[in-house]
This record gives C-alpha cells, sequence and structure tokens, in this order.
C-alpha cells in the first residue's frame, strides 16, 4: 500500500471522528442523568436514563415543539404554493418587468437576516402581531418564499411547453393540467424544495428570538435560552435530549426526499 494511500486514510478516519464526536456526545449525554454529567467524565453513561426526553416534549418544551410544527408546516405549504404558481408564471410568460421582478426576489434572500429584526419587531407590536404565529410564518416566508421560486423555476424551465399546448387542446383545466401532468413531473423539484423550506424554517433562531416571547416560540429559541442561562446551571440532559429530537424532522425529510434529492441537485438533469 502506497504512503499516499495510507495518509489519505489517516485523514479520512481523523475527519470523521472530528465530525462525528460532537454526534456522539449529544447522544451520549441524553441518555446520563444529571449528576453524572456534572459530576464525572464517562464515555457511555452508567445509568439510562430517558427522563431528558420526556421533559424535552412536556411542559415549556412541548408547547416550544407544537410552535416549531405549527409554523415549519405553514410557512412550508404557503412558500410551495406560492412558488409553485410562481415559478410557473416566470418561466411560461412574458411581462413587464418579470426579470427585474425575479431578480428583485432573489435579493430579499440575498440580504441578512439581522437587518430585518429591528423593522419587523416594529411593524408587528404596531399590528399587534408580535409574539404570534402569524408574524413568525409571514417572516419566513418573505425569505424562503424566493428560493422556492429559483428551485422550482429551475425544473419548469426543463418541461417542454409543448406540453401546456397540447394539454390546452385537448381541453385540459389549469387545475387538472397541474395534477395530472406538470406535478408528477415535479416531482424531484418539490420534494427538494420542501426538505430547503422545512430545514431552514426549522432551524431558524434569530428571527424567531426577536418575533416572539412566550406563546409563540419556536424550538430552537427555547433551546438557547436554556444554553444561555450560564448563571443558573445548564441541563445539559435535557439539552442534549432536545438536539436529538431537533434532528428528527430533518432526518425525517431527507428520508422522505431521498429519491428526488440527487435529480433535484441537479436540476431534475440526471
Amino acid at each position: 500500500m502506497r504512503l499516499s494511500k495510507v495518509l489519505k486514510i489517516i485523514f479520512l478516519v481523523l475527519a470523521y471522528i472530528f465530525f462525528a464526536f460532537p454526534l456522539y456526545w449529544i447522544l451520549s449525554s441524553a441518555f446520563k442523568p444529571t449528576f453524572e454529567i456534572w459530576g464525572q467524565l464517562t464515555y457511555f453513561p452508567q445509568k439510562i436514563e430517558l427522563g431528558n426526553f420526556i421533559k424535552c416534549v412536556t411542559g415549556l418544551w412541548g408547547e416550544a415543539l407544537r410552535n416549531s410544527l405549527i409554523i415549519c408546516s405553514a410557512n412550508v405549504a404557503l412558500c410551495l404554493i406560492l412558488g409553485f404558481l410562481a415559478a410557473y408564471a416566470f418561466t411560461r410568460f412574458k411581462f413587464i418587468g418579470d426579470k427585474h421582478l425575479y431578480f428583485w426576489l432573489l435579493t430579499n434572500r440575498m440580504a441578512p437576516a439581522a437587518a430585518f429584526t429591528i423593522p419587523f419587531f416594529g411593524i408587528y407590536t404596531g399590528l399587534g402581531l408580535w409574539d404570534t404565529h402569524i408574524a413568525v410564518i409571514l417572516t419566513y416566508t418573505l425569505f424562503n418564499l424566493p428560493l422556492s421560486i429559483w428551485l422550482l423555476s429551475g425544473f419548469f424551465i426543463n418541461i417542454p411547453r409543448e406540453l401546456d399546448e397540447a394539454a390546452e387542446i385537448d381541453g385540459f383545466k389549469l387545475s387538472s393540467y397541474f395534477r395530472r401532468v406538470i406535478i408528477p413531473l415535479m416531482k424531484p423539484g418539490i420534494g427538494v424544495t420542501i426538505f430547503f423550506l422545512w430545514t431552514f424554517s426549522w432551524t431558524e433562531m434569530l428571527l424567531a428570538s426577536v418575533l416572539t416571547s412566550t406563546r409563540a416560540k419556536t424550538y430552537t429559541v427555547q433551546l438557547m435560552l436554556v444554553l444561555a442561562a450560564m448563571g443558573f446551571g445548564i441541563d445539559w440532559g435535557a439539552a442534549a435530549a432536545a438536539g436529538l429530537v431537533s434532528m428528527i424532522p430533518a432526518i425525517v425529510a431527507i428520508y422522505w426526499v431521498r429519491r428526488y434529492i440527487l435529480a433535484g441537485f441537479t436540476f431534475g438533469r440526471i
């Protein structure tokens, strides 16, 4: 075996250990009782503790989890429907200012979220929407809708316009045409778009921490508050269990779109 190959294997093993260790630490700590985490360094739980998982899905944790599920589901549905229709319009029709409007939509995604926190806080406070699901959903839609349009437009471009003309000649209504022709062809794009929309909504913390307090607080904000409580001691067991719970939706989403994700990343070209 050549030296270069040995060095490559060593590098890959070290890289794997480096990236896998945080996940191992979270998994190990999630099953440890508090006294074991604070008392001594152990590589495996001496006593399996399931109370951390019960704690991170009940009480304040449970309310935050429910809020995140509501907000993310509504955001994905809203961005997917609006993005689907907008992408179809941008790729099928020519109208005044279409290119400028498309570019303006994309620039919304390019802007840093921190630049919008104070204006959004003032607007939603004045409208009485601060600390509500609606405020967070609308804010996430502003940032995620351009992404949805951009991803779906790449797939619409690859669908021949002759299909539109054939469907029109055959007397298809637009809704029937979408349901029976376009959506089956767009499954890879729709799957990947849902994955990204859900991931960005689920993991977002900055805007949610500014726009919510108690009633609409998301899971990531609750986790941030626990980790920020340095003066009162961090409940590492519950935080680690919450970290694992927060990974479950992303794992489920990527498992659901696993058949489409490769084609999605290449805009359906393979």
